[in-house]
């Protein structure tokens, strides 16, 4: 039962995120944030955008620019902690963004880059401390 439930919230949050009916996005855009990241509330954001390998680079270039994307994202106040092109996939970016922020770059994302990319989003949070801290309890 609780499968269920915990199922059932991941769906409702899944909505959110764009992939249900059509009054799920009556909602306007987000505006503009100008939160930066604290420690307290700082997630990272790591963003796969997968090029359209049917098309060439100039032309998805051209896309972009058309849709403003380099105008656009990352949108002011979110650090870019890494921004890479991986061969034979595109661009993969980490962002460091507060929590509240999250729906603004998905926007931002979905109204410049759909076209000429495929997006992926894995939000997760820094372990690092923590983790090398276990590791030298465990020494």
């Amino acid at each position: 039962m609780v499968r269920i439930a915990t199922g059932a919230v991941a769906a409702l949050l899944a909505c959110g995120m764009t992939m249900c009916p059509s009054w799920a996005q009556d909602v306007q855009a987000p505006s503009a944030g100008t939160a930066t990241a604290t420690a307290a509330d700082a997630i990272l954001l790591t963003v796969f955008l997968r090029h359209d390998q049917s098309r060439p680079l100039a032309e998805l270039n051209r896309q972009l620019a058309k849709q403003g994307f380099y105008r656009a994202f990352p949108p002011a106040g979110m650090e870019v902690v890494s921004w890479n092109v991986v061969m034979g996939i595109g661009q993969v970016i980490v962002l460091r963004l507060p929590a509240s922020r999250l729906r603004e770059v998905n926007r931002v994302l979905e109204d410049t880059a759909w076209g000429a990319y495929r997006t992926e989003f894995y939000p997760t949070y820094d372990y690092r401390t923590i983790g090398l801290s276990e590791h030298e309890k465990a020494q």
